[in-house]
């Protein structure tokens, strides 16, 4: 039998708009629901399906009763996050942070780190960019993000996945293989972005409250 997957076509201020409503109502930290809402549509314009990934993680805190503040750990130079609740949605904004004093930062488990990659990418410039490590399945993942610019090696659906996370501050460099393309944001804002109808449902609804 044959499933037909229902699809809503939604601008990309929708989501951020929608998004950031849906935070907000489920508690998020002040300022984490509207620069998440801004990850999740920047996951939409490359294609990484940041609707159902946010879909998951509202599911993943409601049944966990609500939000907790990540334990930090310091050392020397390096940061380490841990979290009761491993929302991603919590961490990515700290771990950017500290990334940006020139920390390496450990997110001892991090349930969607693509999250974690969409910060870490609107944050990059042309003097500082940031190299990402993760592991799914056993298989080392590698993601550079540079000049807004960003690009994942190897390229899977899953790096969806999550795991343990670390990232990397660097001083200035280029990339070889883009894979954020202006061209493929343009027209998103242009024609629209299709969403999947059930963690479209799902967080509209959330957003409603």
């Amino acid at each position: 039998m044959q499933v037909h997957l229902m699809h809503y076509l939604i601008s990309y201020n929708e989501i951020i708009t929608t998004v950031t409503k849906a935070l907000f109502a489920l508690g998020a930290p002040p300022g984490s629901d509207s620069e998440n809402a801004k990850n999740i549509a920047w996951l939409e314009t490359q294609q990484f399906d940041g609707i159902s990934i946010l879909a998951d993680e509202i599911k993943s805190i409601e049944r966990s009763g609500g939000w907790a503040k990540p334990v930090l750990t310091r050392c020397a130079n390096e940061l380490m996050l841990t979290s009761k609740i491993p929302s991603s949605l919590i961490i990515a904004q700290t771990a950017l942070d500290f990334a940006e004093t020139g920390k390496i930062v450990n997110i001892k488990f991090c349930s969607a780190p693509l999250i974690i990659f969409a910060e870490a990418t609107r944050r990059s410039t042309n003097a500082n960019f940031f190299r990402l490590y993760w592991t799914i399945d056993g298989l080392p993942v590698e993601g550079i993000c540079a000049n807004k610019f960003a690009t994942i090696n190897p390229l899977s659906k899953s790096t969806q996945m999550p795991g343990e996370i670390i990232v990397k501050p660097q001083a200035g460099g280029r990339l070889e293989n883009i894979l954020s393309d202006n061209n493929v944001f343009q027209r998103s804002l242009n024609e629209g972005i299709q969403v999947g109808e059930k963690p479209w449902k799902l967080i509209t609804q959330m957003a409603k409250r």
